[in-house]
């Protein structure tokens, strides 16, 4: 019995969020975007992050490539939220915490609070994560573009065997990062 991958496969992939042409996307009208949280815009459960990845998303916004964003992330409770927060702050954009017992990604009903912060719909809309079973799958459910980025490391031991099973998909997909 043959797999059918299609509702796994990205719009896009890209290497980083910092190698994302929003001037391009803008062009195509795509300017309210959905950025995953952890594996994305920063490594899982940390509050680091990369300078680039921050930067350019600053830069799309002040050259309006990008009119609105927002952040959304699996936070299974309450207390992980105020980190969430703390992104969207950084970015000046809205957040949506998934958290127990509402839906989690890639449970539509999970998307769906974010993109209506943002306006979003499939004709303006993009979904920016680094999971082909919980981003991706998201996004493709509701015909969103969708855009796949390398999992920004450490990987967590939890995640492993997530991590390790994407890489067997992408190879069976044929999908590799690019800049």
């Amino acid at each position: 019995m043959e797999k059918n991958l299609d509702i796994l496969r990205p719009s896009m992939v890209r290497k980083s969020v910092a190698d994302i042409d929003f001037k391009e996307l803008h062009q195509y009208g795509l300017t309210r975007i959905v950025f995953d949280l952890d594996g994305t815009l920063a490594p899982n459960m940390s509050d680091k992050y990369d300078e680039n990845v921050i930067y350019h998303i600053l830069e799309a916004q002040a050259n309006l490539w990008i009119e609105d964003l927002c952040i959304v992330s699996n936070c299974g409770v309450f207390f992980f939220e105020k980190r969430v927060e703390r992104f969207a702050k950084l970015l000046d954009a809205k957040y949506h915490a998934c958290k127990w017992p509402n839906p989690m990604k890639p449970d539509v009903a999970a998307l769906m609070p974010a993109l209506d912060k943002i306006g979003g719909t499939d004709k303006n809309a993009v979904i920016v994560g680094d999971q082909l079973e919980k981003d991706i799958l998201g996004g493709n459910s509701l015909d969103i573009h969708t855009i796949l980025v390398q999992t920004i490391g450490p990987i967590p031991i939890w995640k492993k065997w997530q991590y390790e099973k994407q890489l067997e998909l992408m190879k069976e997909m044929n999908i590799t990062f690019s800049n």
